[in-house]
């Protein structure tokens, strides 16, 4: 049986997936980032870097999956392993200048987008939707 809880659960999830589908491709297409790759540069960039298991944390990824990320960022000259100043076996994760680089040109990109796209939103339905985005986001 349908509610408006099973509603509203539906609909996030498909706006969410219709937005990493649209960002695809029109915000990553040709610069060799996929959308979870461009969250781990935001996360990495506004932190100055990240141990693997605080971006894990983070992300709320598996070790695996991170880790296969990561090797293929590091491939793509997106980041680079640091071994940790006191801990040696800790490994840090930094952007590299090309990763700095291409995340801003990105996130130009997504700003330009993203002001078209809302432009005609109503400045009240605007604040009843960061409410409610707030709302749903100090439940997770």
């Amino acid at each position: 049986m349908r509610t408006l809880d099973t509603d509203l659960i539906e609909k996030i999830l498909t706006v969410n997936d219709t937005f990493l589908k649209f960002a695809q491709n029109h915000i990553f297409e040709g610069s060799g980032l996929t959308p979870t790759q461009f969250n781990i540069l935001w996360e990495i960039i506004f932190h100055n870097g990240l141990l693997i298991n605080e971006l894990k944390e983070k992300l709320i990824v598996s070790a695996p999956a991170l880790s296969q990320l990561l090797n293929r960022m590091e491939k793509s000259w997106f980041i680079e392993r640091m071994l940790g100043r006191m801990d040696k076996r800790e490994i840090k994760i930094i952007p590299t200048q090309k990763a700095k680089q291409i995340y801003e040109e990105l996130n130009e990109k997504y700003i330009a987008i993203a002001w078209e796209k809302f432009a005609n939103i109503k400045q009240k339905d605007k604040e009843i939707m960061i409410k409610f985005l707030d709302y749903i986001e100090n439940q997770i």
